[in-house]
């Protein structure tokens, strides 16, 4: 079915981005998200044409959630809460193939017009203010400064880096998947499951 072109502004996906980013009390991970939204809208992932196209518009805020939990999963930090079973439920509501594109069309999107450096930066500073006290960018940048030239920190890092450039994006591949306990993981990404 074909309808007017739309596009699924910032305004039209926060109520959308409220729903799954719930990561951090202050509201650290929805400021991610508000900040890599006008990339999402520049490479026209937010235009549609048809209600599939529509759908898939609002399928990115779930995704890009997904996105920044496995994130925070490949940095070794605990999340004040994660995405619930129901969350889940409604985020991997098409196969893992297809979520596997989807987040990769969305990766790739943002990075064809933000450089590495920037979306590394903006991703960090997000995990580490949500984490943390209120913090000033000076000491913001100290510690990414530390986690340079510190081994351990480097190469988690280094696993989040390598994640966010050319990782694997099918869920069946996400850490967070694999540390969970089988109650948090939907039934079919379970790996005795059929």
């Amino acid at each position: 079915m074909v309808i007017n072109t739309g596009v699924l502004t910032w305004d039209d996906a926060r109520p959308l981005v409220h729903h799954f980013f719930n990561f951090w009390p202050d509201g650290e991970d929805r400021l991610w998200c508000k900040q890599l939204w006008p990339y999402i809208e520049k490479a026209g992932l937010a235009v549609y044409h048809t209600e599939k196209e529509a759908v898939a518009c609002r399928e990115i805020p779930g995704l890009m959630a997904l996105f920044y939990q496995e994130i925070t999963e490949r940095l070794g930090i605990d999340l004040k809460t994660d995405l619930t079973d129901s969350q889940l439920k409604e985020i991997l509501c098409n196969s893992l193939d297809d979520i596997d594109e989807a987040l990769c069309v969305i990766r790739n999107a943002i990075l064809s017009t933000l450089r590495e450096e920037h979306f590394f930066e903006i991703t960090i500073e997000s995990v580490f203010r949500g984490n943390n006290a209120p913090v000033t960018k000076d000491a913001l940048s100290e510690e990414m400064r530390e986690s340079a030239t510190f081994p351990l920190r480097n190469i988690v890092i280094e696993r989040m880096n390598d994640f966010i450039n050319a990782g694997s994006m099918h869920p069946d591949d996400f850490l967070f998947f694999a540390n969970s306990p089988d109650s948090y993981v939907p039934k079919r990404l379970r790996k005795n499951d059929v």
